[in-house]
């Protein structure tokens, strides 16, 4: 076997490796949890380096040694009865395989994460299908009875600031007393924080659906993508964050899709509730990105610091990510202000 097989023979093992214990973990934490709860902030990022690890593996290694390694892993966690293993393959694998292939083919950003994000929504899709198909009841009961039954292991103690946090809105509007809420027992509360959770997954799933496989798509493509340019791989540059653009009068799109989902919600038609939420909050985000990019762009006209630009961008996502970025990332793609600054800046030299 020459080196370049053995190359990639090594990387497969240690990756079926990474990969076994990956699955391990996210079967396990929650379990582990009950006793020692911060444990469980490590499951995201156990899901998140599965499809990344998986893509990897497939763009350095080729499709036979990344399908055996692949097949290999999940195929022996569901063996061992790993209950989340078949719902994590139906998820990632079509993600996993877009990507690599955008990857070695170097095809340009916004091919490749359109593409992978479609690809990654196809697998939750799938996965949801399987999970609706094995626990015989729709996703939504499903994911409200785990969260009563994680909310039942908790202390009383916890409970209560739990169900006032949950309560807050109501609490603000009238609709319900503090004395209630303080008076609630904690079944009580259980099964009012799983309405309210119910309630918001009904209107918000679609979104939620989009939000996670925009991500997803993109991860999926990017990190990979670097790891293998770190590698010495060939691959398609990428512009950097600061340059990043919506195309075109996108704003016209939002305007045009989210006042017609408005009309139809306003004359009750059916399902245009749930549309209108959709497409807010996906604009929302779609712009909020934009407007981070802007940040990130004065921030390097200014020749802020890294620790500075850090502190900055970070306080502007967590306080700023509702109204100011997406109204600044909205202005950017109507008035195309950093190319108005780009333009200045030769002018003047």
């Amino acid at each position: 076997m020459d080196k370049t097989k053995t190359k990639k023979l090594n990387i497969a093992v240690i990756g079926f490796l990474i990969l076994f214990g990956l699955l391990s973990g996210i079967e396990f934490l929650p379990g582990i949890a009950q006793e020692i709860p911060f444990v469980l902030i490590l499951l995201p990022a156990f899901v998140l380096a599965v499809p990344i690890l998986l893509t990897y593996v497939f763009v350095i290694s080729g499709y036979a040694y990344g399908a055996a390694f692949g097949i290999a892993s999940f195929g022996g966690a569901i063996l061992l009865g790993f209950s989340s293993a078949l719902y994590l393959a139906a998820a990632f694998v079509p993600v996993v395989l877009v990507a690599s292939y955008m990857i070695v083919k170097a095809k340009r950003l916004r091919t490749s994460f359109v593409v992978s994000s479609f690809a990654a929504l196809i697998g939750a899709v799938a996965a949801i299908g399987i999970l609706t198909y094995t626990a015989k009841m729709p996703v939504v009961d499903y994911v409200i009875a785990y969260y009563g039954q994680q909310l039942s292991l908790l202390e009383d103690s916890l409970i209560s600031p739990l169900y006032a946090l949950a309560r807050s809105a109501d609490l603000i509007n009238g609709a319900v007393t503090q004395q209630a809420i303080d008076a609630a027992s904690s079944a009580d509360a259980i099964l009012k924080m799983q309405d309210i959770a119910r309630e918001t997954l009904n209107i918000s799933i679609v979104y939620i659906m989009i939000l996670y496989s925009l991500a997803l798509g993109f991860f999926t493509y990017t990190l990979p993508r670097a790891l293998a340019k770190k590698a010495g791989m060939s691959v398609a540059d990428i512009a950097k964050f600061k340059d990043y653009a919506l195309p075109r009068r996108f704003w016209i799109v939002a305007l045009v899709s989210v006042g017609a989902s408005m009309i139809g919600a306003g004359f009750d038609l059916r399902g245009f509730d749930i549309l209108q939420e959709t497409l807010y909050n996906v604009f929302i985000f779609v712009f909020m990105i934009q407007g981070v990019c802007l940040l990130v762009f004065w921030t390097e006209e200014r020749k802020m610091s890294k620790g500075k630009k850090t502190v900055l961008i970070i306080a502007a996502v967590v306080f700023l990510q509702a109204i100011a970025l997406p109204l600044a990332g909205l202005l950017e793609n109507i008035m195309g202000i950093r190319a108005r600054i780009e333009e200045r800046k030769a002018d003047a030299s």
